[in-house]
């Protein structure tokens, strides 16, 4: 583990009449990255579309994108 690793992303959402749309594809998005992200999910009830492909979050990181899906109500597009 690489303790200094820094990592950034563009969260700039972008917004679309009521659609806001994150678009994290070949960001490098990592197992210990989508556990933040999946916090920022959970919380975020403008969030309709995210585009994780072609990213590295592992099963863990799914599953801590999956439990943030159970409380986030607006998020209905996942790629």
């Amino acid at each position: 583990k690489d303790d200094n690793k820094v990592t950034t992303i563009g969260l700039a959402p972008i917004r679309s009449g009521a659609t806001v749309v994150w678009n994290l594809s070949h960001d490098g998005v990592d197992y210990e990255l989508m556990t933040i992200l999946a916090r920022l999910i959970e919380v975020n009830g403008a969030l309709t579309k995210l585009f994780l492909d072609w990213n590295d979050i592992g099963d863990d990181g799914a599953k801590a994108l999956a439990s943030s899906l159970e409380v986030n109500g607006a998020l209905t597009n996942l790629k």
